[in-house]
């Protein structure tokens, strides 16, 4: 039983909380309760919606169910916290010990188990929120000290194209926005004098032009940067084909890339190596973009501006 008996709000939060239950029943009572109590409140029916709107409503605290259809709680930790801060509280069963445990691991700073109590999820948000605000950084003392345009977007886009590589799982979501081959491959190939990209599925038109897209993060030295292509092909469409990868080549040899391709039929795997010992396993190969609206949206031509299809990228060292 949920209790709604409170006395009077604080005057204290216009914080903003974001909610994200499956339960139609627990957000409606979540959200009118703690409108009550001052806060703005704006809620999420599971992991993957609830992405996208913290990326627009940027919440000071999250309520956190973990078993979620879509994209669950644990889900939801592992891709958020690559992106931003927030502090978490998980909403679980009375039952739920190990998933109360795994979460806390994961990064969620407490919990409350269903049925709660009201009062008590109240005291315990604003403990929470109480402790994020005394860990969180001195407030500027002079305007000059304000890091720089250039310097705040670095701390706060993890796909930086000059950031540092480093081994990882990146996580993209169905519909996300944000992200292109420069971001994601460029801190990685970098300075490679070799390149093997292994993707059965460089066949289509807009297949082979994902490629040529890859190629234009690469920024090839006088003598070149050797790319080599292992893809795959059916019998009645290779002769098309060959020509397709033979117009590639000659075009890519005049902006010093020495592309050679070989077909294996045999081929399911999908990743890019390097020679600086670098591997980039791609769940769906180089096809992360979902189509363009049409062709003359802002996304036919940059990347950043497509939405993105749901995959997962290994960044390993070889």
């Amino acid at each position: 039983m949920y209790d709604l008996s409170e006395g009077a709000p604080e005057d204290s939060m216009s914080k903003t909380i974001l909610v994200v239950d499956d339960d139609a029943n627990v957000r409606t009572i979540l959200t009118d309760y703690l409108s009550e109590q001052g806060f703005r409140v704006v809620s999420a029916v599971n992991g993957q919606q609830a992405l996208f709107v913290a990326r627009d409503e940027k919440p000071d605290l999250i309520l956190l169910d973990i078993m979620m259809p879509e994209m669950n709680g644990y889900e939801f930790i592992r891709v958020f916290s690559k992106e931003k801060e927030a502090p978490m509280i998980l909403l679980t069963g009375q039952s739920d010990r190990a998933d109360r445990v795994v979460g806390l691991e994961l990064g969620a700073d407490d919990y409350v188990t269903k049925p709660f109590d009201l009062r008590e999820l109240l005291a315990r948000i604003r403990a929470v929120l109480r402790r994020a605000e005394t860990s969180a950084p001195p407030p500027l003392s002079h305007p000059d000290e304000r890091p720089s345009r250039e310097e705040e977007t670095k701390k706060v886009d993890p796909l930086a194209p000059d950031r540092i590589p480093e081994e990882k799982t990146l996580d993209l979501v169905e519909g996300q926005r944000g992200v292109s081959f420069e971001k994601l491959f460029l801190p990685y190939v970098k300075g490679a004098k070799s390149i093997k990209i292994c993707d059965p599925y460089i066949r289509l038109r807009y297949q082979i032009y994902n490629l040529m897209n890859f190629c234009k993060t690469l920024t090839p030295p006088e003598d070149g940067v050797k790319l080599d292509l292992v893809t795959a092909c059916d019998t009645f469409q290779e002769n098309e084909l060959r020509d397709k990868l033979g117009e590639l080549k000659n075009g890519l040899a005049r902006d010093h890339i020495n592309f050679d391709y070989v077909f294996d039929s045999n081929l399911h795997d999908r990743w890019i190596e390097t020679n600086t010992g670098w591997r980039i396993i791609l769940g769906r190969g180089l096809d992360i973009f979902q189509k363009p609206d049409d062709k003359f949206t802002l996304g036919f031509v940059d990347q950043t501006k497509r939405k993105c299809k749901a995959t997962r990228i290994t960044y390993t060292r070889w």
